[in-house]
């Protein structure tokens, strides 16, 4: 795989179910040209002036870098058309051929465009990827100085993710020296979530020292974390002091392991010591529970022990 992708990796786990659905990956791959030929197809011409066949795309007999901002976009439209590996990774080799100007102008048409599904949630960051690969500073300078207000927060999340795979000091000393708090807390957030696929506890330190933590954001390195490496995250988990934060963790890390084995998580939870901690971790556990099997989901509810506790968990997870 183009080393490109690997940075990519928890994006792409949080998201394939979504963009494959219910039919195999396999058989998505290996139709998605035949699938791709039925889309409209636009006349695209090289800078030679010569036209240009769809499947010369597909391909890759056509060097993406010879087509207009303009023809890469329209692709990267078309490609959205069928939910393929294959087109998501088409379209990432489509913006990571953009020149810095290019990725400029493409933030700017997705910001007017708005976003009307999780493929526009997902080409910020991918613009962002690219554009930090090739000059992280010029990235940066477009989110200071350029971004549309109302989609800042948004940005913050996908340029400093991405900032992040590759170099999470530049990416952190350029988060510190944002002046507004909470655009702030957002982006060392960022960098936390993105530390926290490869490095979980290097991005519990760096929350941990900070005097603006968020207990949201401790809950989502725990999450990564108890996916990959259960024990070690509830071993962390107990070094924190009871409180807010204490407890984000625990939800964390029961949210991570419920996406593998839910009935654990349910064990879990309901083991905990102290009813502030288990109600929160029932809550979450049931959230994902429910999503997944309402049925097996009530008959777990009603076997709790009546009372407060009960109704409270019943309330916030419906």
């Amino acid at each position: 795989m183009n080393k490109r992708l690997l940075p990519l990796a928890l994006v792409l786990g949080l998201i394939i179910g979504w963009l494959i659905g219910d039919r195999g990956l396999s058989d998505q791959v290996s139709t998605s040209a035949s699938s791709d030929s039925s889309l409209v197809r636009a006349e695209q011409h090289s800078t030679s002036g010569k036209p240009l066949d769809t499947a010369d795309v597909i391909t890759g007999a056509v060097d993406a870098a010879t087509l207009s901002l303009e023809q890469k976009m329209s692709r990267i439209e078309r490609l959205k058309g069928v939910k393929s590996l294959a087109n998501m990774i088409e379209t990432m080799n489509l913006v990571a051929s953009m020149s810095e100007g290019e990725l400029h102008q493409a933030l700017e048409e997705i910001g007017q465009k708005g976003m009307g599904s999780i493929d526009d949630f997902l080409m910020p960051y991918y613009v962002f990827m690219a554009w930090v690969e090739k000059n992280p500073n010029g990235a940066y300078d477009y989110y200071q100085n350029d971004a549309n207000p109302a989609q800042k927060q948004m940005y913050s999340q996908s340029l400093f993710s991405a900032w992040a795979t590759r170099d999470p000091r530049g990416a952190l000393a350029a988060a510190e020296a944002i002046e507004d708090r909470n655009q702030r807390g957002m982006a060392i957030a960022a960098i936390a979530m993105s530390m926290a696929g490869t490095d979980p506890e290097g991005a519990f330190d760096l929350l941990s020292k900070r005097d603006d933590l968020k207990p949201w954001q401790m809950q989502s390195v725990f999450m990564l974390w108890g996916a990959q490496d259960f024990d070690a995250a509830m071993a962390k988990v107990q070094t924190v002091e009871s409180g807010a934060v204490r407890t984000s963790a625990l939800a964390g890390v029961l949210h991570g392991i419920a996406q593998t084995d839910i009935v654990r998580a349910a064990d879990i939870a309901m083991s905990l010591d102290r009813a502030d901690e288990r109600t929160r971790s029932l809550q979450t556990v049931m959230h994902t529970w429910i999503s997944q099997d309402i049925d097996g989901a009530m008959d777990f509810l009603s076997g709790l022990e009546d009372g407060k506790e009960k109704n409270d968990i019943v309330q916030n997870s419906i």
